[in-house]
């Protein structure tokens, strides 16, 4: 059987172990010297008193394991909420398609603002409509396009 190596090679395993596509690298490598340090120091004081070379440098393997292991373990409840608040940030950045009010007039050659409702708050996007077409305050509509140049949505009507 052939071993398939990750595409993100060593480090980027190692992080998305550590959780780094959702916990702050901060965070992270705080935790990290946190336990490090508390770790060696323990170690050093009740396992080295003696300061040995080989035994620094074998306590200090096994602290380095039990680090990355205290790592993601803080980090795993800062995971699932930061996951769960990006999905939230995923899915109400998802508007074409749903629908909206205007909360002023809107036209082809003005734009106008639009409020959408979410779970959270509310988003306020700045839309237009198609060509030849004026739409008024409070009128519900529907986001067909979004012009990533302008930063502008385009409405049409539900009807």
């Amino acid at each position: 059987q052939a071993v398939h190596a990750s595409p993100y090679g060593i480090v980027g395993t190692g992080l998305i172990f550590l959780n780094a596509q959702y916990v702050p690298l901060t965070i992270i490598i705080s935790l990290f010297v946190i336990s490090m340090w508390s770790l060696t120091m323990l170690t050093t004081l009740h396992l080295n008193p003696e300061f040995s070379g080989i035994r620094a440098a074998i306590l200090f393997l096994i602290n380095w394991i039990i680090s990355i292991l205290i790592t993601k373990g803080a980090t795993a409840p800062f995971a699932k909420v930061i996951a769960k608040a990006q999905a939230e940030e995923r899915e109400a950045m998802q508007v074409i398609g749903r629908t909206c009010t205007l909360l002023t007039p809107a036209s082809s050659d003005r734009h106008g603002q639009a409020e959408m409702t979410t779970k959270g708050a509310s988003l306020l996007l700045t839309v237009r409509c198609r060509e030849g077409i004026a739409l008024p305050k409070g009128e519900e509509v529907v986001i067909v396009h979004y012009d990533e140049e302008k930063e502008i949505y385009l409405v049409e009507t539900i009807n």
